[in-house]
């Protein structure tokens, strides 16, 4: 193992879980999706950011984390319970833009639940936040993860997420911008600014 500062990793771990929280709760609150309470995805969160901030401390946490997902792949597909979950989430964001805009409806409301999508989310949300942040790579590969439900919730203007979610993910992504050199160039120092 390479000597790292351990601080990298504790920032990433703190971003990956503020932005994956934020991502799944502007979806929740912007769609008034039938999503589980919200202290699920929060426990998820935590453990998916402080597993990937650890893994990526080693020369190999890639390929664990790619191990650990594919033993626990089968348990989120289990019945094909996700595909149902993913139609119904897909259903109700494009009805959603149906209602406003005339677009096409996509999938079908095949249940009322659509957990395990928002976890699978988290969960990229999560890795792409923390691999940047911990192997100190390019900003700009975690962002779609983090940009694009974020604007997916604010195209129309009838219904906003919660404010909490909304401000905490627009600051993370304004602070992970701002530091984006100063982490790439000076790790020892990025720490510090970033929490400042």
């Amino acid at each position: 193992m390479k000597s790292k500062p351990w601080s990298n990793h504790l920032v990433g771990a703190i971003f990956a879980f503020v932005l994956s929280v934020c991502t799944v709760g502007n979806l929740v609150t912007g769609y008034d999706l039938e999503a589980a309470s919200m202290v699920p995805f929060i426990l998820w969160c935590a453990c998916c950011a402080l597993v990937c901030a650890f893994l990526f401390g080693f020369k190999y946490g890639e390929i664990a984390l790619l191990c650990l997902t594919v033993l626990l792949a089968p348990v989120l597909w289990k019945d094909g319970v996700l595909w149902d979950e993913l139609q119904s989430l897909c259903y109700t964001v494009s009805a959603h833009y149906h209602n406003i805009h005339g677009w096409p409806i996509i999938g079908e409301a095949i249940t009322d639940g659509v957990d395990r999508p928002l976890m699978v989310l988290s969960f990229w949300t999560a890795v792409s936040v923390s691999w940047c942040l911990c192997r100190r790579k390019n900003i700009f590969i975690a962002l779609p993860s983090v940009i694009l439900p974020l604007v997916a919730c604010l195209i129309t203007t009838d219904k906003l997420p919660d404010e909490i979610y909304l401000y905490l993910l627009i600051l993370g992504i304004a602070v992970m911008l701002m530091t984006d050199w100063s982490r790439r160039r000076e790790p020892a120092q990025e720490a510090r600014l970033t929490l400042r």
